[in-house]
C-alpha cells in the first residue's frame, strides 16, 4: 500500500474523529455556560435571601425594643426563632432545587456526548 492509499483511507477516519472531538469541545462549552448561569442565579438568590433576612433582623429587633413587658419579649422572642426556623428551611429547599438543576443541565451536554460515544462506537 502506498503512502497516498494509506492516507485516502484513513483521512475519512480523522474526518471523523475531529468531527466527534469538536462536538465534545461544543459540549463542554455549553456545559461550561450552564454552570455559570446556574452559580449566577444561585448567587442572586442567596444576595435576597440575604437582604430579606437582614430586614426581618431589623424588624424584630425594633419589636424587641418596643416591648412592655417579659411575656411581650418571650413571644416576640418565640416569633422570632419560629419565624427564623421556617424561612431557613424555605430557603435551603429552594438552594437545594436549584443545585440540583444546574447540575442537571450542567451534566446534561456531556452525557449527551457520551450517549454519541457509545452509538458510534457500536
Amino acid at each position: 500500500m502506498t503512502v497516498t492509499e494509506t492516507i485516502t483511507k484513513y483521512v475519512p477516519t480523522l474526518d471523523k474523529l475531529v468531527g466527534f472531538m469538536q462536538g465534545n469541545l461544543d459540549a463542554l462549552v455549553h456545559s461550561n455556560g450552564a454552570l455559570v448561569s446556574g452559580l449566577q442565579a444561585i448567587s442572586q438568590e442567596l444576595l435576597a435571601q440575604t437582604q430579606t433576612a437582614v430586614d426581618a433582623v431589623s424588624t424584630r429587633g425594633k419589636q424587641v425594643f418596643a416591648v412592655k413587658s417579659v411575656k411581650e419579649a418571650l413571644s416576640v422572642g418565640g416569633e422570632t426563632v419560629k419565624a427564623t426556623y421556617q424561612g431557613q428551611i424555605a430557603n435551603v429547599s429552594k438552594i437545594s432545587e436549584m443545585t440540583v438543576k444546574v447540575a442537571s443541565d450542567v451534566a446534561a451536554p456531556v452525557t449527551g456526548r457520551i450517549e454519541a460515544l457509545f452509538k458510534t462506537a457500536a
